[in-house]
């Protein structure tokens, strides 16, 4: 974490929101503009990523795009970025050749929401194995 920091990445993972009736965490991580969603494992345990970020949207649309970040100052960002950190034997390439349907319909719902909801979307691979 100390590492990020220094990078110039807020980490919010650890920040809450009121939102409704929950306390939502509103990303991972923030710098520059793009709110950053990580999660690590198997593609078949990493669809819930999208339902986290598709939370986070809804309150960011329902804010003006606002978000408290750490220190108390509000910033309004332009991209959300998914990051899938996957544990696989063999490397992908692409999204695409992940075998799990249900991760790939969460992926493509969640892009066309963000991307309706005037954000840039990004989704980014990166293996542990």
């Amino acid at each position: 974490e100390r590492q990020l920091r220094n990078l110039g990445y807020q980490c919010l993972d650890r920040e809450r929101v009121k939102y409704d009736i929950y306390n939502l965490e509103i990303a991972d991580m923030y710098k520059d503009g793009v709110l950053y969603f990580v999660k690590i494992g198997t593609p078949q345990k990493l669809g819930y990523v999208f339902d986290q970020s598709i939370a986070a949207l809804k309150y960011l649309v329902e804010n003006q795009r606002n978000i408290p970040l750490i220190g108390g100052t509000t910033t309004k960002p332009h991209t959300m970025c998914v990051v899938l950190f996957l544990d696989r034997a063999s490397r992908i390439e692409r999204l695409g050749e992940v075998r799990s349907l249900i991760m790939l319909m969460k992926a493509e719902e969640w892009r066309k929401r963000v991307e309706n909801a005037w954000f840039n979307a990004c989704i980014a691979l990166r293996h542990i194995n």
